[in-house]
């Protein structure tokens, strides 16, 4: 996603937050979104808060569908908007 070679922008880069399982936010960690992106600690819950600055992009979107039940509360709304 770094490369932005094939992106379909439909929207403007924005802070992004979304909540991830702890298996994928271990892979995550290595394998970057964006270079400002944070993971929180492990919640009780079991899920870990995920704050990045993604482009509003069909490819980005379909990576955050990709996710599944492994990713939860998308932000802002614009991004959730555009997938579901």
């Amino acid at each position: 996603m770094a490369s932005g070679e094939l992106d379909w922008p439909v929207g403007e880069p924005a802070r992004t937050q979304f909540e991830v399982t702890e298996d994928l936010a271990r892979v995550l960690a290595e394998t970057r979104v964006s270079e400002d992106q944070i993971i929180g600690p492990r919640c009780r819950t079991g899920w870990c808060k995920v704050s990045c600055t993604m482009s509003n992009t069909v490819e980005a979107q379909q990576w955050l569908l990709s996710l599944g039940a492994r990713c939860r509360r998308v932000r802002p709304g614009r991004h959730r908007a555009n997938l579901w």
